[in-house]
């Protein structure tokens, strides 16, 4: 989760679905909290809780809206392993609505283990939401959840010049803390470039390989460069992810 928009939310959590299915043979119950985007990857068993509001302060102050928007994620925790993608700005009312709910509570005596995501990008504006994000659910879930951010260079700027900033020092003093840290390689590739210009998540991009490649008007010896340095991305980044995904331990 992370309340700032553009980090790679989706793209994190359609990885760890598909991390999950590859261990298990089948997909864990994935909820989509705001836009719908992950039934375009994983199929039409996704779940979508969409907020009939406009102003999502609102569920932040309205307790019966958040109780009536927020309650279908304890139902898909509780039912099985689960992926739970959190849209831009709702990961404050979520938490909110998850403390004056007694969530904890109730998840620890159902026996199901929270993993918080948080996606960070080379901007400084991710970084803070993802740090208030981070604080807030450890505030409210303490030892009862695992924490992780994870650094997701988007725009292949890189995080060489968060070095000095405080939020970066912030950053590193929680993993010294016990939150772990782990960064998404680049993906330097057309496919994936045209993929993300047609709203395509990374995981679609191998899906349509060949229409793409049409459209980038690409030879054998291209495509198949393209192809290697797609799957090659996709590998990499599902090493990164692979003991974050539902049912995984951490390593120790």
């Amino acid at each position: 989760m992370n309340d700032k928009g553009g980090c790679g939310k989706s793209m994190t959590a359609s990885l760890l679905a598909l991390i999950y299915n590859m261990e298990e043979g089948r997909l864990p119950n994935v909820l989509e909290v705001d836009q719908a985007r992950l039934a375009n990857v994983l199929g039409d068993t996704v779940s979508t809780i969409t907020p009939e509001i406009n102003d999502t302060e609102q569920l932040a102050t309205n307790p019966d809206l958040a109780e009536e928007t927020f309650n279908p994620v304890y139902d898909e925790l509780v039912d099985d392993d689960a992926v739970v993608d959190v849209g831009a700005n709702i990961a404050t009312p979520l938490i909110k609505w998850a403390d004056t709910s007694d969530l904890p509570e109730l998840l620890a005596k159902d026996g199901v283990a929270l993993h918080f995501v948080f996606p960070i990008a080379p901007d400084p504006e991710t970084l803070t939401a993802a740090l208030n994000n981070l604080h807030a659910a450890r505030t409210v879930f303490g030892d009862r959840a695992r924490y992780t951010g994870v650094l997701n260079d988007v725009d292949r700027s890189g995080f060489g010049n968060f070095e000095q900033q405080r939020g970066w020092q912030v950053l590193q003093e929680k993993r010294d803390a016990g939150v772990q840290l782990r960064q998404l390689p680049n993906c330097t590739c057309r496919i994936a470039d045209l993929a993300r210009k047609q709203g395509m998540l990374p995981p679609q991009a191998i899906d349509h390989f060949d229409d793409l490649a049409q459209k980038l008007g690409l030879n054998p010896p291209a495509r198949r460069q393209q192809w290697n340095k797609l799957t090659r991305w996709h590998d990499n980044a599902r090493r990164q992810l692979q003991d974050l995904a539902p049912g995984c331990e951490a390593a120790q």
